[in-house]
C-alpha cells in the first residue's frame, strides 16, 4: 500500500511532492489537504527546533470508518516504513471534526431557550469562557515547548494530538457561540491581544514529572466541569449536547494519556503525588489569566469548589498509584495482572 505524503505549508520543514511511502495496510493522508479539517490548519503555526517542527499528522482516508485513526509521525520514522512494520509516535481512535456534529444543518434550528429556563447571560459567559479557554490550548503547548523543561520524548507526539483535539474543541464553541451570539470584532481582537501569565504556575511547569501530574489533575477537574456545564448546553439543543459529550470523551482520553506518562518515566515517585496534588491545588481557582492550565476559576464557573479540587485529587491519586505500581512491578521482574 503506497500514501502520498503532500507539501506542508507555513512550516519550516518543507515535504518535496511526490514523495510515496509505504505505511503498512492502511493508506494515510495528511490533514493540510485542501477541504480537509481546517480546525489542524493550526499546527502548522508551531515552531519549535527538534521538537514539533517535524511532527506530521495523518488521518485514514477511509472517511466510512466508524472510528478513523489520526497517527502522527516525523519525516524519519515515514523514511523508515516498510512493508511489515510501521514506527508510530502516537496514535489516537475515534477522530472526529465539530463540523460533523455542530454542521449549518444541525443548527438551524437551535435557539435559546426562555429566560425561565436559563438566561441569555449565563449561557453566553459559560460558552464564552469554554470557547476561550479551550482555545488557549496553542498557547500553552508553545509555552512548554518553548521552555527548557525536559519532558520526555514521548510526551510531545501526545502533545500534537492533545492540541489537535483541544483546537477540535475550541473550533466548535466558537462556531456555537457565533451561532448564538454572533460575531464581536472588538471583542475578539482584545482577547487576541490579552496577555498570558504562565509565570505564576514556574514551580509546576519547570519540572516534568510535576508538570504530568499537574496536566492529569487539570484533565479530570475538567471532566468533571463538563459534566456541570451538560446541563446547560443540554438546554440550548441536541447538537450542543452530542458535541460537549464528544468533548469530555477526548478529555478522558487525555487524562489517561498524561496519567500513563507520569507513570511510565517516573514510577519510582510515588510518594511524592499527594504533596504535588496540594500543590496544584493551590494554584487553581484563581482568577484566570489565559494559561489554559488551571482554568478552573469560580468566579466564572461556581461548581469549581473546594470539594471539586478535593474529588479531582483523590481520582489522580487513586489511578496514578495503580498505574505506578504496575509499572514498579515491570522493573521488579514482577507481573500485575492490570495496568
Amino acid at each position: 500500500m503506497i500514501a502520498k505524503l503532500f507539501e506542508i505549508q507555513q512550516t519550516p520543514f518543507q515535504a518535496k511532492p511526490p514523495l510515496y511511502l509505504k505505511a503498512g495496510k492502511k493508506f494515510f493522508s495528511l490533514i493540510k489537504e485542501p477541504g480537509e479539517t481546517e480546525f489542524i490548519h493550526q499546527i502548522d503555526y508551531i515552531r519549535v527546533p527538534d521538537k514539533t517542527n517535524e511532527f506530521l499528522i495523518y488521518r485514514s482516508l477511509n472517511d466510512s470508518e466508524k472510528r478513523p485513526e489520526i497517527i502522527v509521525h516525523t519525516k524519519s520514522t515515514l523514511a523508515s516504513q516498510h512493508d511489515d512494520a510501521s514506527e508510530i509516535l502516537a496514535k489516537k481512535i475515534g477522530f472526529w471534526s465539530y463540523k460533523d456534529i455542530l454542521s449549518p444543518e444541525a443548527l438551524a434550528s437551535v435557539q435559546l431557550p426562555s429566560p425561565e429556563v436559563a438566561t441569555k447571560e449565563h449561557i453566553q459567559e459559560i460558552l464564552g469562557y469554554d470557547k476561550v479557554t479551550e482555545g488557549d490550548s496553542l498557547r500553552f503547548f508553545n509555552y512548554v515547548a518553548s521552555t527548557s523543561v525536559d519532558m520526555p520524548n514521548e510526551f510531545w507526539p501526545v502533545m500534537v494530538l492533545w492540541l489537535c483535539d483541544e483546537m477540535n474543541h475550541h473550533a466548535g464553541f466558537k462556531t456555537a457561540y457565533h451561532k448564538l451570539f454572533g460575531v464581536a470584532p472588538v471583542m475578539e481582537t482584545a482577547l487576541a491581544v490579552e496577555e498570558s501569565d504562565f509565570g505564576q504556575f514556574d514551580s509546576i511547569m519547570k519540572e516534568p514529572f510535576k508538570l504530568l501530574v499537574a496536566l492529569t489533575y487539570d484533565e479530570a477537574s475538567t471532566i468533571n466541569g463538563y459534566k456541570h456545564d451538560l446541563a446547560v448546553y443540554t438546554k440550548i439543543g441536541q447538537p450542543f449536547t452530542n458535541f460537549l459529550r464528544r468533548v469530555n470523551a477526548d478529555e478522558s482520553w487525555h487524562f489517561s494519556k498524561f496519567a500513563n506518562l507520569a507513570a511510565k518515566y517516573f514510577p519510582e515517585r510515588i510518594a511524592e503525588v499527594p504533596k504535588i496534588l496540594e500543590e496544584v491545588k493551590s494554584l487553581d481557582g484563581r482568577p484566570y489569566k489565559r494559561t489554559f492550565l488551571f482554568d478552573h476559576d469560580p468566579s466564572v464557573e461556581a461548581q469549581f469548589t473546594k470539594a471539586a479540587q478535593d474529588k479531582a485529587c483523590e481520582i489522580v491519586l487513586k489511578v496514578l498509584t495503580r498505574k505506578m505500581d504496575w509499572w514498579r512491578s515491570q522493573q521488579n521482574g514482577c507481573r500485575l495482572n492490570s495496568y
